[in-house]
């Protein structure tokens, strides 16, 4: 969404806001104190994350954490904000990490087996050596 200096709504996904409603109005129908803390610090002409849990959009109540992102924009003066559930944005991120921790197992066993097969291949004529001295 892309919010005025007086928190009216230039841009949102529902186009019912558009220049009908302003962010005010939205964070007092949220009845979050997280959402209304970033929301502050948004108008205030901070940039930064706010983590906010449960929060409700368009009617659908985003269960768990959501993260809001929000940054002026210098030179109008608006501020630019979206907001995105958690899960949305680690799940890829759990994804690549599965993968690499697998791949890592995997390369350690590789390893050790590779250890133990050299290992055996030049301990093998000392033992055979050994057996013959005895």
């Amino acid at each position: 969404m892309i919010v005025s200096e007086q928190g009216n709504f230039i841009w949102h996904d529902n186009p019912d806001l558009i220049m009908a409603s302003t962010i005010q109005e939205q964070v007092a129908q949220q009845n979050n104190a997280d959402y209304n803390t970033g929301i502050a610090r948004m108008l205030n002409g901070e940039f930064g994350v706010s983590i906010v849990n449960d929060l409700t959009l368009n009617g659908q109540v985003m269960d768990g954490e959501s993260w809001v992102f929000y940054t002026p924009v210098a030179a109008t003066g608006w501020m630019l904000s979206t907001t995105l559930p958690r899960a949305t944005l680690t799940s890829e991120l759990w994804s690549l990490m599965s993968m690499a921790i697998y791949g890592l197992a995997l390369m350690i066993a590789l390893i050790i087996a590779l250890t133990l097969y050299v290992s055996s291949r030049l301990s093998r004529p000392i033992k055979t050596l050994s057996a013959a001295v005895t």
